[in-house]
């Protein structure tokens, strides 16, 4: 229908835009120091591709059900989107502790002694994936309501960052600095998408609900961050992710 034509273009483009500036980055990369600071992109993209998969699945689960509630004004009740939000935020951030705990054997298991090393960037790659994921779940309940511009806002917010960082960083730390740029591109998005989705809950009076989900999130990234610039192995993020989870 004309309705589906018109919401089409936006979510198309939002999968286009990256692919320029991801590509464009790697070349970089692999420009200023070799292919073997692309092969440790590609260890901690395929790890993150294995942690995303769960809350990812769950993202898509939750798109068909949003829609399905959607109210006669389009909107998707503000009950049914924070149980899905706490959902995801559990999931992901499970996911990525679990994971930082067992990084440095899982690495070598899959790839080899050889790439060990890329398990100290790891932290980096859990930490964006755990960003992208919750930050997708609040566009996928604006897209469920039919505003798709916002998928495309948000692909711009992290591309044009990661893009703008990645020219300053890479210089200078190579791999290291691609992933930074590219988590901080994610953080961007998702602070935007938060201002949009606050505004709406704190009119609701659920603003409180919106917050708890955000420091057990935050309390998770800070912990794999910790991991990151500490080197550790990680062993030490699984009880305390677990304690987040009760909580939440």
């Amino acid at each position: 229908s004309v309705e589906l034509i018109r919401l089409g273009p936006p979510l198309h483009l939002a999968g286009a835009v990256p692919a320029v500036v991801v590509l464009f980055l790697n070349a970089k990369v692999a420009r200023l120091s070799g292919m073997e600071s692309l092969a440790t992109l590609r260890v901690v993209a395929t790890i993150n591709q294995l942690v995303a998969f769960a809350p990812s699945a769950l993202a898509a689960t939750f798109l068909s059900q949003l829609a399905s509630v959607r109210g006669s004004a389009g909107n998707v009740p503000t009950t049914h989107f924070l149980r899905y939000l706490r959902l995801i935020v559990a999931s992901a951030t499970a996911t990525a502790l679990a994971t930082a705990t067992i990084k440095f054997p899982l690495v070598r298991a899959i790839f080899g002694a050889k790439y060990e090393a890329s398990a100290s960037l790891l932290d980096l790659g859990l930490i964006s994936i755990t960003l992208i994921v919750v930050k997708q779940s609040l566009v996928v309940g604006l897209v469920s309501e039919r505003r798709t511009g916002y998928a495309l806002t948000d692909s711009l917010v992290t591309t044009l960052t990661a893009g703008a960082l990645g020219q300053l960083l890479i210089p200078q730390l190579q791999a290291e600095g691609y992933l930074l740029a590219e988590l901080f591109g994610h953080l961007a998005a998702l602070i935007l998408m938060l201002v949009i989705f606050s505004r709406r809950l704190r009119g609701e009076g659920r603003g409180r609900e919106l917050l708890v989900a955000l420091c057990v999130l935050l309390a998770g990234t800070a912990m794999l961050a910790a991991s990151y610039l500490t080197r550790e192995s990680g062993r030490h993020l699984l009880p305390l992710g677990l304690g987040l989870l009760v909580l939440l």
